[in-house]
């Protein structure tokens, strides 16, 4: 049995998840109706990256982004960390300790 706990979703990112993914939708039907172009060449005659194209990209990197925030896991609830030096150590022990001064020979 898996000791890992599903968080219920949260109803923000749950929307957000829907907005992108009628983003995705629209861009994917606008970029289909164009005839599916992936470059076009600009009145310079320097060939670039299709408008539509980058739209249905940057909505589906954004879409995909969401997906994985439906989902918001809780913050580490063990102990602190033992490794970092706080202010409840004390002073060393020895730093009472003088240096000796050393004797001419």
């Amino acid at each position: 049995m898996s000791d890992r706990v599903t968080p219920e979703p949260d109803a923000a990112a749950i929307e957000t998840y829907e907005v992108a993914y009628q983003r995705v939708c629209l861009a994917r039907r606008a970029w289909f109706e164009a005839g599916e172009p992936i470059t076009m060449i600009l009145p310079n005659g320097i060939e670039t990256t299709h408008p539509r194209w980058k739209t249905l990209h940057e909505a589906e990197s954004w879409f995909e982004k969401t997906r994985l925030q439906v989902y918001v896991l809780p913050k580490h609830r063990g102990p602190k960390p033992t490794a970092v030096i706080s202010k409840t150590i004390g002073p060393s022990p020895a730093s009472h300790l003088r240096a000796v001064p050393e004797k001419d020979v």
